[in-house]
């Protein structure tokens, strides 16, 4: 019996090992970018992010914008539901609630918003990333799914 019980564990720890690792082989090969006062977060090969004013984009290798950053939640609360509308570079956001979320070890959060997108009413996955800075992004391209953020956001290394 104790000798099943040890093989049980030995399993189990090598699963858990094996899971690590395949979180670590997926992104190896990512760039590494520090996001100030903030922390640092990995994304493929060949995507980039770049900064506005007080706005972060992110773009993927085709130059298309995969991630926008966005103020919008800020004021969202039990009283008042809806965040305030804001124009950055490119588009009209106003996040008006959180749908859904998943929080990470790392202090990363991801999950669905209903937004307002230039006028248009849709539900966009979001990454809200950092402590003392926190950073929320939007995902604007429909061609990020759930899954491809939670990798996403478990690359995110706080200061």
């Amino acid at each position: 019996m104790k000798k099943l019980i040890r093989f049980g564990c030995l399993l189990i720890v090598v699963a858990l090992l094996s899971g690590c690792s395949l979180i670590n082989s997926a992104t190896k090969d990512w760039q590494t970018f520090n996001l100030e006062n903030c922390g640092s977060i990995k994304l493929p090969v060949g995507w980039s992010i770049t900064e506005s004013d007080k706005y972060i984009y992110v773009w993927d290798d085709a130059q298309n914008l995969v991630m926008m950053q966005s103020y919008s939640d800020c004021g969202i609360s039990e009283t008042d539901p809806e965040g305030d509308q804001e124009t950055n570079d490119y588009y009209t956001v106003q996040t008006l609630r959180f749908l859904s979320s998943e929080v990470f070890s790392n202090g990363a959060i991801i999950g669905k918003v209903e937004s307002i997108i230039d006028e248009k009413q849709c539900e966009k996955l979001y990454l809200k990333i950092g402590y003392d800075t926190e950073i929320f992004f939007v995902v604007y391209s429909d061609e990020i799914d759930y899954d491809q953020l939670k990798v996403i956001a478990k690359t995110f290394e706080s200061i």
